[in-house]
């Protein structure tokens, strides 16, 4: 994504962050049970001392969703808007105070490197890819995260990649 865009994309969320979880028409459709079904799923994938990047984390759905269900996990929560990962950072301070398993990092998903960069067990994407300009290349950038024999677990909707 081009800095321009990045950085308009960015402030388009941090405008939207203290009202993203009571007003966003997907949290609502996730609370009305439609996409229950990919924390389901993202449950399955979970296995103990796993490290896990939650990529475009937003307010940490995925990300809190993780840390319920599952004791002994290394979490890197990553979303370009740093007011959406402090709310992350309050919400898990609330609900689980003392907890040192998850870390966030504010970036661009299509260029972020992290600490644990090739040694993640399982990379999520849950509702970025219809965010980003090229699906094809944050796929790409995304698949770099994860370690030999590792997975990754990306769930969107309107959102096609085609070969040319």
């Amino acid at each position: 994504m081009s800095i321009s865009n990045v950085e308009k994309v960015k402030n388009i969320y941090d405008s939207l962050a203290d009202t993203w979880d009571s007003k966003s028409k997907l949290i609502k459709q996730i609370r009305g049970g439609e996409s229950n079904r990919s924390l389901v799923l993202l449950n399955s994938l979970i296995k103990p001392d796993m490290k896990i990047a939650d990529i475009g984390a937003g307010t940490g759905r995925a990300t809190r969703n993780i840390l319920k269900n599952s004791q002994e996990v290394q979490i890197s929560a990553v979303d370009l808007s740093p007011k959406m990962l402090a709310i992350l950072r309050k919400l898990v301070a609330n609900e689980y105070p003392d907890d040192d398993r998850f870390i966030t990092k504010v970036g661009d998903v299509e260029t972020i490197v992290l600490p644990d960069s090739g040694n993640f067990d399982l990379v999520v994407m849950l509702y970025l890819l219809h965010h980003v300009e090229n699906a094809k290349e944050t796929l790409l950038h995304a698949s770099i995260m994860i370690k030999d024999n590792g997975r990754s677990y990306t769930e969107n909707s309107d959102c096609f990649i085609s070969r040319a």
